[in-house]
């Protein structure tokens, strides 16, 4: 994990040090984490380099879902789940959802001369964009499907040699929709360049799902999601 910097007061380097492990990069912080099935390591897998990767290997189909909500209602706690390998309900979960391989990311844009902190509340670094991939072989996608009574078009609408099946879960954190929403915001070239690749990103979703924290939710996510949904065809 990287280790704290100076520029940040005694409070932020105490919540950094509770992060999950994390890298410093020229646009800002990346906490990464990756899962293999221990007796399949010799098919294909997906590597999430950042989160606008857009790497598949040849024959997937990939559905993409696109999840916001109220801050620490629990989206990259979500997202992070299918690469925790570690904790006692990941076999549960694998078991439900047979995947082969899994990754997760979770960037925080900010440059060397941004002097916000990264983190509000550990283990997490405040996201701008988040995204959990999963990779399921042709075989256990179809038993997914079956068992719990999908649609059986998600099998027969694939296009013909469909081997893999990938599922994607972004995460769109606050700083980085208000931005997306509102261009003039954006003060820095780089970021607006971040901003851009998100937006292209955002035209690959498949649906939208919104978290919501207690029942006192915002008002502020159903005219986001409404917004998303007229620019992005999001339903």
């Amino acid at each position: 994990m990287a280790a704290p910097e100076e520029k940040f007061d005694a409070q932020t380097a105490a919540l950094l040090s509770k992060a999950h492990p994390f890298e410093r990069k020229e646009f800002g912080y990346v906490q990464r984490s990756a899962w293999r099935h221990a007796d399949r390591l010799d098919e294909e897998v997906v590597e999430l380099d950042s989160p606008y990767t857009a790497r598949f290997g040849a024959g997937s189909r990939v559905f993409t879902f696109l999840i916001l909500g109220d801050q620490n209602a629990g989206k990259s706690t979500f997202l992070h789940a299918f690469t925790q390998h570690g904790d006692i309900h990941f076999l549960e979960l694998s078991s439900l959802l047979p995947i082969l391989a899994s990754n997760f990311v979770n960037t925080r844009f900010l440059w060397e001369d941004d002097t916000r902190a990264p983190i509000d509340e550990p283990p997490f670094l405040d996201t701008d964009l988040g995204r959990a991939t999963l990779v399921l072989s042709a075989e256990d996608f179809a038993f997914f499907v079956q068992e719990h009574d999908l649609s059986p078009s998600l099998i027969l609408d694939s296009p013909p040699g469909t081997i893999y099946y990938v599922i994607q879960f972004l995460e769109l954190g606050g700083d980085h929709l208000d931005q997306l929403m509102d261009a003039t915001l954006i003060r820095n070239p780089q970021i607006q360049a971040i901003v851009a690749q998100s937006r292209h990103l955002l035209t690959s979703c498949d649906k939208l799902c919104l978290t919501r924290s207690d029942a006192a939710a915002s008002a502020r996510l159903p005219q986001l999601a409404r917004t998303l949904c007229q620019q992005y065809n999001l339903s």
